[in-house]
C-alpha cells in the first residue's frame, strides 16, 4: 500500500468516529457500575492514534489526537466529554447499563446536539455474547462521479455489535496488552452497485480493542467493495501514545 497525503474529505468523519468510541469499561457478568479501568474519564488524558486508509487508487496516513475534558456541564447535565483535534466534542455517560454517547457538538455548532436516545459504545453485561445495535453511516464507500460521492450523506445502516472476547492478548505499537476486550460490529447497506449487478447488499465490519488502564488501542473498519459505481476501502487506527 502506498502511503500518501491524507484524504482531506475523510479527516473529520473518522475523527468523529474515533471520539465516539474512545473508551469502554469492564463489567462483571452481573451488572454493576462501570470501572474507569477500561474507560478513562479523568481530565487531562489524551490518546494519539495513527490512522491508515486503504482504498483503490491510493490511501493515506495521518495522526489523530483525542483529549478527555473530564466532567463538564452541558445544558444543565453533567457528562464526560472527549474532544478531537478538529474541535468536535462527544458527551458520554457511564452507568450500570454500560457506556453510551448522549450528545455531540461539532466545531461549527453553537449548541450541543443531544441524541434521541443512548448510543452505546459498550452495553452491559460486559461479557462474551452481549449484543446491541447502533446506527452508522458509510465512511469509505463512495461513487466515482456523483456530486455527493461520499455515501454517508445519503445512506445509513444499523450495526449489530457483539462482545467477542474479554481476555484477548494483542500487541499494538510495540506494546503488549492483556485482558483486552474485543468488540465486533456488522451491518449491511442496500445500494445500487451497477447496471449488471443491480441492487446489492454491501457488508460493513467494524472491530475495536480496549485495554485496561488505557481504553481504545485499535480500531479496524472494513467497507471493502469494488463495483462499477461504488468503491470502498479499509481503515486501521492504532494507538501511538497515551498520556494519563
Amino acid at each position: 500500500m502506498s502511503r500518501v497525503k491524507p484524504v482531506t474529505r475523510l479527516k473529520r468523519s473518522f475523527r468523529r468516529l474515533l471520539v465516539a468510541v474512545g473508551g469502554v469499561a469492564l463489567l462483571a457478568a452481573c451488572a454493576q457500575p462501570p470501572t474507569p479501568e477500561y474507560f478513562p474519564l479523568n481530565r487531562g488524558q489524551s490518546w494519539v492514534y495513527q490512522k491508515i486508509i486503504e482504498r483503490p487508487g491510493g490511501g493515506g496516513v495521518e495522526q489523530v489526537t483525542i483529549r478527555a475534558l473530564g466532567a463538564v456541564n452541558r445544558g444543565g447535565k453533567e457528562v464526560f466529554v472527549r474532544r478531537n483535534d478538529d474541535g468536535v466534542e462527544y458527551a458520554l455517560l457511564a452507568d450500570a447499563s454500560g457506556i453510551y454517547r448522549v450528545a455531540e457538538t461539532l466545531d461549527t455548532d453553537r449548541e450541543t446536539r443531544w441524541d434521541a436516545g443512548p448510543r452505546y459504545v459498550l452495553k452491559a453485561p460486559f461479557a462474551v455474547g452481549t449484543k446491541w445495535e447502533v446506527p452508522t453511516v458509510p465512511y469509505l464507500l463512495r461513487r466515482p462521479t456523483d456530486a455527493l460521492r461520499e455515501l454517508k450523506y445519503s445512506q445509513a445502516a444499523l450495526m449489530t455489535y457483539t462482545i467477542e472476547k474479554t481476555d484477548e492478548v494483542i500487541e499494538v505499537g510495540g506494546v503488549r496488552y492483556e485482558r483486552v476486550i474485543r468488540v465486533t460490529g456488522v451491518g449491511e447497506l442496500r445500494l445500487f452497485a451497477d447496471a449488471v449487478s443491480g441492487i446489492r447488499l454491501f457488508p460493513i465490519k467494524h472491530t475495536e480493542w480496549y485495554a485496561p488502564g488505557v481504553g481504545l488501542i485499535k480500531l479496524e473498519r472494513d467497507e471493502v467493495l469494488n463495483a462499477s459505481f461504488i468503491t470502498g476501502g479499509k481503515i486501521t487506527m492504532e494507538l501511538l501514545a497515551h498520556q494519563r
